[in-house]
């Protein structure tokens, strides 16, 4: 699983004309302390977080960094950060997801849910997927399918360019599957601060 967060980050609301500004240049070389951790006071609550483009955040909270990055911080200590996060800014978010944290046998899903409420998932951790075998039975229902995923822009402004484009088609774009609910749209980040062991999107 993988991690998506909307701690302080930008979200983009339906009736937006586009993603706010023109380049992410200056916040993507910014390691400083998240800014604005109260973006969704103002989405209603029974806005669905399909309707909203959600930030990627995965490789942070990282251990060292360098020319290799070792993102594997204590995961009690990512949970404390969270919960004091959420206690602290309750209308917000964070979506969530674990490769190989939970034994199959051990834990047995229904089957996926369906994509919550904004309110019902504000304050909590809301488990958005879980990558096995047996993973049917856990996280939202396509939760990855409308991933903007390009590892490899030449520069921050042209994965800016993706990341507009997807954040676009959570506004315009909506209903796109059978139940009438758009998919949940998330961007994750390219390198230095991204998964470069992935392909580009075609």
């Amino acid at each position: 699983m993988t991690v998506c967060g909307a701690l302080g980050a930008a979200l983009l609301t339906p009736t937006a004309a586009g993603a706010a500004g023109s380049t992410n240049d200056d916040a993507y070389h910014n390691l400083g302390a998240p800014e604005r951790n109260e973006r969704m006071w103002g989405v209603a609550s029974n806005t669905m977080p399909s309707d909203v483009s959600v930030p990627g955040a995965h490789d942070t909270l990282s251990v060292h960094g360098g020319n290799y990055v070792e993102t594997k911080g204590n995961y009690g200590d990512v949970f404390k950060k969270t919960r004091n996060f959420l206690k602290a800014n309750a209308h917000e978010t964070y979506v969530k997801e674990y490769p190989g944290l939970f034994y199959a046998d051990s834990v047995k899903g229904n089957g996926k849910a369906g994509i919550p409420r904004l309110g019902d998932v504000r304050g909590k951790l809301a488990l958005a997927g879980f990558d096995n075998a047996e993973a049917g039975g856990y996280g939202i229902k396509d939760f990855n399918s409308s991933a903007e995923d390009s590892w490899n822009a030449a520069a921050p402004t042209a994965k800016w360019d993706y990341v507009k484009k997807n954040g676009n088609k959570a506004g315009f774009a909506p209903h796109e599957h059978s139940d009438g609910r758009s998919p949940v749209r998330a961007t994750r980040p390219c390198p230095p601060h991204g998964d470069d062991s992935k392909p580009a999107d075609p």
